[in-house]
């Protein structure tokens, strides 16, 4: 592992505790000695830094070779998790840390499966300060600052299994939640077993029990603790009741038990206090019950249940019916939707669809809300942002789930910022939009223009037969997201009457990149009967506002679309004749028409557009001078490398 970066380690603090008194009447081995100690004259080592404290390398424990390598894969994990207390994220530290915990923690688990002893994943057992594996140490840390395993413990995990097929995205995600639990940003934060079962994991497996966060780190009341002692309870009993006093159980119990005045029957006796013995319990059968509990059972379960209580409605000879197990089903959809299981949500679909029969109105209300726009929402964030497609599960559910879903995808991607969400919901209208075409074409029509753009998109490639009338209702508009995104429909699209107007209407965009890029089509469609128009376009714009690279690409555009016609037109707006004379007379306009006659006469071959070009340079301005040496020079070297 490489080396973290120093930083010099912090000056020691000393406080009133690490200076000793001397009482009046303590004892002085040497009476002339000099009143300062000689310990406390001599200099004092530098206190640990916290990066020193937080990077300390913990016990390297493990008695074989595999051990040994799970050992050195845990502590890169420990030590990663820790890093972020020191580092920002993009710190080249947290990087050399990553690339630690990647090699050594895959290294060890692809050693454990080669081996062929330990079936199918590494089974860590945590313990408060350790974990075992295969009755081996292989992580050791008492400090629980520092500890890992003090902090999943703590928050109830019991087994933690890393599976051979155990992928880097899920040991990062996996660091991810351990750094979380680490930094503490936030007092709200879930604990580790909630955020390990809220990942999802397919690799990773858990085992938990109810977490415990104790209140105060020390020592409680000595008689809290004198209660807890086996024999000691009953004493403590006879005490209070001799002073009249009732003990605790009797608090609690009348604060909730208040027997009226007239009842006639009388109070019964309390039982004796006794003893909590601990009985041993096989292995086997607490394998079992732990087993009940891990992330990867406990939605199958669920399903189970759910399924045999459906059987139940199923049944004519059983009372139960819909309206008894409608919460359970809720109960059961919302845990899943939670927890991203998608394939159990599957399951349980498949199994009501099974029980569908000629009434049929209970259960396609309990689907109507299995998958509506609150729970399309959860699912949506819930997707990885690596994620480019919508998950198979979930168009087959949306498939056979009865709803509104084209109008919550619609709603989501309106609503919804983050780059992967949008890109997810904008493949779902893709996907629903046959249901509605027209209100789509309402939203490119009046919408947020940057949602219409995902709009367009999705709309053009849905519905390709009306993709030109998109477009239209998207160019009307006039604004440039729209207008790039109809320009790339365009250049897709083939040459029609239809889609030459859509590009002579972007060329009277405000926006001069799309007014570019529509040149640039035209240019390669080589549409003939589109010169006029730009001609008429550019001796337009000439009289406006135009910059030089725009005035350049109409020239090139004309004679592109006409090379003979654009070098007649053009070598008069160089030279003009005696009619062009009283033509030119608007300075502005002259500048740039003649500015893209020197673009496009230079991409006509011959000596006579050379002459014309040097001829202008001798009598135009300094700017326009200096764009016809350049257009010479550009001409010689492509002329040279042809």
């Amino acid at each position: 592992m490489a080396d973290h970066p120093k930083t010099p380690p912090a000056p020691a603090v000393l406080d009133d505790s690490t200076t000793d008194t001397l009482s009046p009447g303590a004892g002085v081995q040497n009476s002339s000695a000099p009143s300062t100690d000689a310990a406390s004259a001599a200099p004092q080592e530098p206190a640990e830094s916290r990066e020193d404290f937080l990077l300390r390398e913990e016990a390297t424990v493990g008695d074989t070779a595999l051990a040994l390598g799970l050992n050195k894969g845990l502590r890169a994990l420990a030590r990663a998790a820790r890093s972020f207390l020191l580092y920002d994220p993009s710190n080249e530290a947290i990087r050399v840390f990553l690339t630690a915990y990647r090699t050594d923690m895959l290294g060890a688990i692809q050693a454990v499966m080669e081996s062929g002893q330990f079936g199918s994943g590494v089974e860590l057992f945590i313990r408060p300060f350790e974990m075992v594996w295969a009755g081996e140490t292989v992580y050791l840390e008492r400090d629980r600052e520092r500890s890992l395993a003090f902090r999943m413990f703590r928050d109830g995990v019991r087994r933690l299994t890393l599976r051979g097929d155990v992928t880097w995205d899920e040991l990062l995600r996996l660091l991810q939640i351990m750094s979380i639990r680490f930094t503490g940003v936030r007092q709200q934060e879930d604990d580790i077993v909630t955020l390990l079962w809220k990942a999802g994991f397919k690799g990773i497996e858990i085992v938990a029990v109810e977490g415990f966060v104790p209140e105060d780190e020390e020592v409680g009341d000595d008689e809290a603790v004198v209660d807890q002692v086996a024999g000691q309870g009953e004493e403590r009993g006879r005490r209070q009741s001799a002073r009249g006093g009732r003990s605790a159980d009797a608090r609690t119990a009348a604060s909730f038990v208040d027997a009226p005045a007239d009842f006639d029957l009388p109070i019964a006796p309390l039982l004796p206090v006794g003893r909590v013995i601990p009985v041993a319990v096989d292995q086997d059968e607490l394998l079992a019950l732990q087993l009940e509990a891990t992330s990867h059972t406990l939605p199958e379960q669920c399903v189970r249940l759910a399924h045999e209580m459906l059987s139940l409605v199923a049944d004519p000879r059983d009372p139960t019916d819909w309206p008894d197990i409608r919460y359970l089903l809720d109960e059961v959809r919302d845990f899943l939707l939670a927890e991203g299981q998608l394939q159990p949500l599957i399951d349980l679909v498949t199994a009501m669809e099974d029980m569908r029969t000629g009434d049929s109105t209970h259960l396609d209300d309990a689907l109507r809300a299995f998958v509506d726009g609150r729970a399309l929402v959860r699912i949506v964030r819930s997707i990885p942002a690596a994620h480019t497609r919508p998950p198979p599960d979930l168009l087959w559910l949306l498939d056979h789930l009865p709803g509104d879903h084209l109008a919550h995808a619609l709603d989501i991607l309106a609503s919804e910022r983050s780059v992967g969400a949008r890109r997810i919901a904008r493949q779902l209208v893709e996907h629903f939009v046959d249901a509605d075409p027209d209100l789509v074409l309402a939203r490119i029509q009046g919408g947020d223009p940057a949602v219409a753009a995902d709009l367009l998109r999705a709309f053009c490639v849905a519905v390709p037969a009306r993709t030109l009338e998109a477009i239209g209702a998207a160019v009307s508009r006039g604004d440039a997201d729209l207008s790039f995104e109809a320009l790339r429909v365009l250049d897709r699209a083939a040459v029609s009457p239809e889609v030459l107007d859509l590009l002579l209407q972007l060329l009277e965009s405000e926006v001069e990149e799309v007014r570019l890029r529509s040149l640039e089509q035209i240019t390669h469609r080589n549409a003939r009967t589109l010169f006029q128009a730009v001609q008429d376009h550019l001796a337009k714009a000439s009289h406006q506002r135009m910059s030089p690279k725009e005035a350049s690409a109409f020239g090139t555009t004309l004679v592109s679309l006409d090379q003979a016609r654009a070098h007649r037109l053009l070598s008069e707006w160089i030279r003009p004749k005696s009619l062009f004379k009283r033509i030119f007379q608007d300075p502005i306009g002259h500048k740039w028409l003649q500015w893209a006659a020197v673009s496009g006469v230079a991409q006509v071959p011959g000596d006579e557009p050379e002459k014309l070009i040097r001829w202008l340079a001798e009598r135009a301005g300094s700017d326009l001078a200096d764009h016809c040496v350049r257009t010479l020079a550009r001409r010689r070297r492509e002329m040279a490398n042809a």
